[in-house]
C-alpha cells in the first residue's frame, strides 16, 4: 500500500525544473516533490478552513440551544430550593411551637396551680424551686432533643443558604451567557436577513430573466410565423424566376439570330483585334515583372540560406570543441534516417531565362542548408552538454593522474564531480538506459545510449532510480549522488565515450556553455 502510494505521489507530483538564463549564466531550479506537497497542504488547509467558516452559524446555533436549555435548568432548581427553604422553615416553627406546648402540658399536671408559661426556658425556671426531680428530669431531656432538632434545623438552613447563593451564582453566569448568546444570535439573524435580501434580489432578478425568456419565446413564435410566410413568398418568387428564365431563353434565341448579322460580325472582329494588341503589351509588362521578382525571390532565398550558413558554423564549431569529427557524424545521422522513392528527374528549365534558373539554384542551396541545419540540431539534442548536478567542483580532471588509493600513475577516462551527498543526478541529454546496477570498481553505475554512437557513464552513486530500456529526457533524475565501489568521498564519476572510445567531458560541458551563451 506504501509503495502504490509513494508512487501515485512520484506521478502526480513529479519534480519538475525551471532553467533561467541569465546574462549568459544557466541556472536551474528544482521543484521537488515535496514542496509540491507542501503547496497542495496549504491549498487544501485554505479550502477546509473556508468549509469550516460556513458552517460556523449552525454549530453556534446549537451552543445557544444548550445554554437556553441550562439556564432553565437553573431556574427551575432555584426555584425548588426557595420552595424546600420555606418548608424546612415551617417545619421548624412547627417543632418549636409542639415543644413549648408539651412543656406547658407537663407542667400543668405536675401543678395546676402553676402559670402557664410561653417558652421552655421559663418552664424551667419556674419549677426550679419545686423540688420535683422528675418532672424536671423529663424536661431537660425533651428540651435536650428540641434543642437537637433546632441545631439539625440550623445547619440544613445554612446549607440551604450556601445552595441557595450558589444557584444565584450560576443563574446570575447563565443569565449572562444567554444574553451573550442572544445579541450574537441576532447579529447573526442580521446577516441572515442580508443574505436573504440578497435572496430575495436574486429571485426577483430570476423572475425577470424568466420573464425575458418568455418574451423571447413569444418573439421566437412570431419570427417562426414570419418565416412560414416568407416560404410562401419566396415560393411564389422562384415561381417568376422561373417563368423569367424561359422568357430569358427566347431572347437569347433572338440574340443568336442577330449576331449572325454580318455588321455584328465585323465590329466584333475589330475588337478582339484590339484587344489583342493590348493584351500582347500587358504580357510583355508581367514578363519584365516576373523576372524582377524572380530575382527578387533568389536573393531573399539567398539571405536564407547565408543565414543558415551562419548557423550551421556556429553548431559546427560548437561539436568540434566536444573533439567529434562533424562530417562523421552527419553521415550517421544520414544513415539512420529514412529516404527513399524511385528517381524522377526534374524539369529542365527553359533555356535564356536566367531568373528562374538563379533562383531554382538558390531555392536548391538553400534546402541543402536546411537539411544540414536540421541534422545538426538532432546531433546537438544527443550531445551531454550540460552537467549531471547543479552544483559541484571537480577534483580530479580527465587523463592522466595519481591514483588516490596507491599513488601510482593511472589513467583517468572522465572526471569527478564532488557535491553533497545523495543530490540528484541528472541525465545530460535525452537517451535510453543500457545499464544501471553495480560494476566493480565504479559501484552504482547507469549508462545512457543517447544514440551516434554516445554514451555517457555515471558512477559512485548512492542509489539508482532507472532500469534497463528505460527512456530518460533531458535532466531527467537518473540516480542519488554517492560513494559507492572505489571511491574516497562523495562524487559522481562522469564519462562521455564515443564508440566506446572515452572522450574528455569538459570538452562537452565547455561547447555547452558556448552554445548556451550564443
Amino acid at each position: 500500500m506504501k509503495a502504490r502510494l509513494g508512487e501515485g505521489i512520484r506521478r502526480w507530483f513529479a519534480p519538475r525544473e525551471i532553467i533561467i538564463r541569465t546574462s549568459g549564466r544557466i541556472q536551474f531550479i528544482c521543484l521537488s516533490t515535496r514542496a509540491q506537497l507542501i503547496a497542495s497542504t496549504v491549498l487544501g488547509g485554505v479550502v477546509l478552513g473556508a468549509l469550516g467558516a460556513s458552517i460556523n452559524l449552525a454549530i453556534e446555533q446549537l451552543h445557544q440551544y444548550s445554554r437556553d436549555i441550562a439556564v432553565r435548568q437553573a431556574e427551575s432548581a432555584y426555584n425548588e430550593l426557595l420552595t424546600a427553604f420555606g418548608d424546612y422553615v415551617e417545619r421548624a416553627g412547627d417543632s418549636i411551637a409542639a415543644a413549648d406546648a408539651e412543656v406547658a402540658a407537663l407542667a400543668a399536671r405536675s401543678n395546676p396551680a402553676l402559670p402557664q408559661p410561653t417558652q421552655s426556658g421559663d418552664v424551667l425556671a419556674n419549677l426550679s424551686g419545686r423540688g420535683d426531680d422528675a418532672l424536671k428530669s423529663a424536661l431537660r431531656d425533651r428540651l435536650t432533643l428540641f434543642e437537637s432538632d433546632l441545631r439539625t434545623v440550623s445547619e440544613r438552613n445554612k446549607l440551604l443558604v450556601g445552595e441557595l447563593s450558589e444557584l444565584k451564582r450560576e443563574l446570575q453566569q447563565a443569565q449572562f451567557d444567554r444574553d451573550t448568546a442572544v445579541e450574537a444570535r441576532q447579529s447573526k439573524t442580521a446577516l441572515l436577513a442580508e443574505e436573504m435580501l440578497k435572496s430575495r434580489s436574486l429571485t426577483d432578478h430570476g423572475e425577470a430573466l424568466q420573464k425575458q425568456l418568455t418574451d423571447v419565446i413569444a418573439r421566437g413564435a412570431s419570427a417562426e410565423t414570419r418565416i412560414n410566410s416568407l416560404t410562401g413568398k419566396v415560393a411564389g418568387l422562384e415561381a417568376e424566376i422561373q417563368e423569367t428564365n424561359d422568357h430569358a431563353a427566347d431572347i437569347e434565341d433572338q440574340a443568336r439570330q442577330l449576331t449572325v448579322a454580318l455588321n455584328a460580325a465585323l465590329d466584333q472582329r475589330n475588337r478582339l483585334q484590339n484587344e489583342r494588341a493590348k493584351m500582347a503589351g500587358e504580357v510583355g509588362d508581367l514578363r519584365q515583372q516576373l523576372t524582377s521578382l524572380q530575382e527578387s525571390q533568389a536573393n531573399f532565398v539567398a539571405n536564407l540560406a547565408e543565414r543558415a550558413r551562419g548557423n550551421i558554423d556556429m553548431m559546427e564549431k560548437t561539436v568540434a570543441m566536444t573533439g567529434l569529427d562533424v562530417n562523421k557524424l552527419l553521415q550517421t545521422v544520414s544513415e539512420d534516417s529514412g529516404e527513399g522513392g524511385p528517381f524522377i528527374p526534374a524539369p529542365a528549365a527553359p533555356s535564356g531565362d536566367e531568373g528562374e534558373q538563379k533562383l531554382l539554384a538558390s531555392v536548391a542551396t538553400l534546402g541543402d542548408q536546411v537539411d544540414r541545419w536540421e541534422k545538426l540540431q538532432f546531433i546537438l539534442r544527443s550531445l551531454p552538454l550540460t552537467a549531471p548536478i547543479d552544483s559541484y567542483y571537480i577534483s580530479s580532471a580527465y587523463g592522466a593522474r595519481m591514483d588516490p588509493f596507491n599513488g601510482e600513475r593511472a589513467v583517468h577516462e572522465g572526471i569527478d564531480m564532488v557535491s553533497k551527498l545523495r543530490s540528484e543526478v541528472l541525465a545530460t541529454a535525452p537517451g535510453t538506459v543500457k545499464f544501471a546496477g553495480w560494476k566493480g570498481g565504479y559501484g552504482r553505475v547507469v549508462e545512457i545510449d543517447h544514440g551516434l554512437g554516445i554514451v555517457t557513464r555515471y558512477a559512485h552513486l548512492y542509489a539508482i532510480n532507472v532500469k534497463v530500456g528505460d527512456v530518460v529526457d533531458y535532466r531527467q533524475e537518473i540516480g542519488k549522488l554517492g560513494s559507492s565501489g572505489r571511491s574516497s568521498g562523495p562524487h559522481v564519476h562522469f564519462e562521455v565515450r564515443y564508440n566506446g572510445r572515452p572522450l574528455d567531458p569538459m570538452a562537452f560541458l565547455k561547447a555547452g556553455r558556448y552554445v548556451f551563451k550564443g
